[in-house]
């Protein structure tokens, strides 16, 4: 199971956007997984009946998603 701590997201074009989210993985105890932080950015296309997860990477904890910035 995944207990999410976060999830924060930006468009790139107007069909395309990325979310980066923060999860923790929890064992059936309720314990976590480790590594304990954990982060995935999902990338993300619009079709014509709706947005669609079109791929998936991890990324260190660490490290931040860089979104564009807003003109």
């Amino acid at each position: 199971k995944s207990d999410i701590q976060s999830d924060i997201g930006c468009m790139l074009t107007a069909h395309t956007g990325q979310v980066e989210l923060r999860y923790v993985r929890l064992k059936t105890d309720g314990g976590f997984m480790p590594p304990r932080d954990r982060a995935s950015i999902y990338s993300l296309r619009r079709f014509p009946d709706g947005w669609r997860v079109t791929g998936m990477r991890g990324m260190p904890a660490a490290q931040k998603m860089d979104c564009p910035a807003a003109n």
